[in-house]
């Protein structure tokens, strides 16, 4: 390996909700297949942090989104106050992660990534402190920005976001534009694999001759998932509908005991690690808006349904999809009949939909956000070389 490229990049996640963690696996992904010969090491904050750190940033920040989500949408709207509170959540970061900063000098890598904002200001604090070189790069997991994501605009190295808009937020936040690269959301690298629908519909046993509704319902929060399913007789087009019910099992043998009375119901899952693979046999997707699963459907070319926003970035989410044209929105369950009924009738619809996501998906964001920071770091350390890919 070249000694002026890249040799360690630590990648930070915190494990308040999946996708922040989701998006670190990913890029982890990316650099193990693209840059085999940088040591990459992907860890949770808050599997170095105290118990009171990961009560606070874990099971708090899901118990509110869960059980108050219109308190965590005020707190998200009305953020000054929060904001106000930057420095002294700082110190109390500092304080709950010493295991953290221990790694960091550990570990001594060329560059940290964090698809947090309170990963990144820590590994930014921690530089800032002990007079290091050590470049700062944040990935932001949804579809809009955050004040809280920019903590000081010097701290931060490179921004990558999804789309255009974005990057214009962050100049308006006084992030420099040259700091911010448009790149996508990392997903796991499987989606940019080539497979065949039809042979998958073989696999699955699913039907040529009727559409295929995935519904990814795990995660699902106050939507009565179960009772919505009873009420698809109200649909008269003929579909096969795949029901995703993740870590929920009392759910999972709700679906699978109404299997009988609902032909439709075609497949019933708990967690599943192929997701991809249900994805490309099917022709509409039922989620909640999370910003890695719609970010995997727009680059499968799925059409989303999108329900039970959390208050705040998915709402902002739902909001981007629409106005792109790439999925529809149902605001009670009442609403997702009709138009899930709608839109099979109109399968017209659905490929315009479809023909909408090849404009803005970026499936390969993964490797692109590797790329940029191997080629940054590798001009800054070498004068211009690059380091050779795999």
């Amino acid at each position: 390996m070249n000694q002026t490229s890249p040799r360690r990049v630590l990648v930070t996640s915190v494990k308040a909700g999946a996708g922040h963690v989701k998006a670190a696996e990913a890029l982890t992904q990316a650099f193990a297949l693209k840059y085999p010969s940088i040591t990459v090491k992907n860890v949770d904050l808050l599997d170095y942090s105290s118990y009171l750190a990961r009560h606070i940033y874990g099971k708090t920040y899901i118990d509110v989104v869960k059980k108050m989500p219109e308190l965590y949408g005020y707190l998200y709207k009305n953020y000054k106050g929060v904001q106000g509170l930057a420095a002294p959540r700082l110190i109390f970061d500092r304080l709950n992660a010493l295991p953290y900063l221990e790694l960091l000098e550990d570990f001594k890598p060329d560059a940290v990534i964090a698809t947090h904002f309170i990963a990144g200001a820590l590994a930014a604090d921690y530089r800032d402190r002990m007079h290091k070189q050590l470049p700062v790069f944040v990935t932001i997991t949804d579809y809009e920005v955050h004040p809280l994501w920019v903590i000081r605009t010097s701290e931060i190295e490179r921004y990558s976001v999804s789309h255009d808009e974005m990057k214009n937020h962050l100049k308006l936040l006084g992030v420099p534009e040259e700091r911010v690269i448009v790149t996508g959301i990392p997903i796991n690298p499987i989606f940019l694999e080539k497979k065949d629908p039809a042979v998958l519909k073989a696999k699955y046993e699913l039907k040529d001759t009727s559409p295929v509704v995935l519904l990814i319902a795990g995660s699902f929060g106050t939507t009565p998932i179960a009772d919505i399913i009873d009420q698809f007789k109200m649909i008269p087009s003929d579909f096969q509908l795949i029901v995703v019910c993740g870590k929920n099992k009392r759910l999972y043998e709700r679906i699978r005991a109404k299997q009988s009375a609902e032909p439709r119901i075609a497949l019933v899952y708990e967690f599943v690690d192929f997701v991809d693979e249900l994805m490309r046999v099917s022709d509409i997707l039922i989620s909640k808006p999370g910003g890695i699963t719609t970010s995997e459907s727009l680059a499968i070319g799925l059409p989303m349904l999108l329900v039970d926003p959390i208050p705040g970035q998915e709402e902002a989410n739902v909001d981007y999809f629409l106005e792109k044209g790439v999925g529809l929105k149902a605001r009670n369950p009442e609403s997702l009949i009709f138009k899930l009924g709608e839109v099979l009738a109109d399968q017209s619809r659905l490929r315009k939909m479809k023909e909408r996501i090849s404009e803005i998906a970026k499936p390969e964001a993964a490797f692109t956000v590797a790329e940029e920071i191997v080629k940054m770091l590798s001009e800054k350390m070498a004068g211009g070389k690059a380091v050779e890919s795999h």
